[in-house]
């Protein structure tokens, strides 16, 4: 019972992404919904970095867990002029 939701992800504020987990299992996402899905419209979400984590479990109880983290950023023509170093 292993699956991935795949890389760290970077995305802008005019887009949206699609996470799912594998078929015919159950499910709990971070926000606590539980459906095999969740669709990030980024512009209701905000600029940020969030941490996104799915559990799924099996009929026997066997359970794993996955991690993205998600960073929202602006699109690039409204990013602000001046550049910012990250040390």
């Amino acid at each position: 019972l292993e699956f991935s939701l795949g890389a760290d992800t970077l995305i802008c504020l005019d887009e949206s992404l699609l996470l799912y987990g594998p078929p015919a299992l159950d499910y709990v996402w971070q926000d606590g919904s539980i459906n095999q899905f969740l669709y990030i419209e980024a512009s209701d979400w905000g600029v940020g970095t969030y941490p996104l984590y799915l559990v799924v479990s099996n009929d026997e109880g066997c359970e794993h867990s996955d991690v993205l983290i998600l960073l929202i950023h602006l699109p690039v023509n409204e990013c602000p002029k001046t550049a910012v170093a990250v040390t």
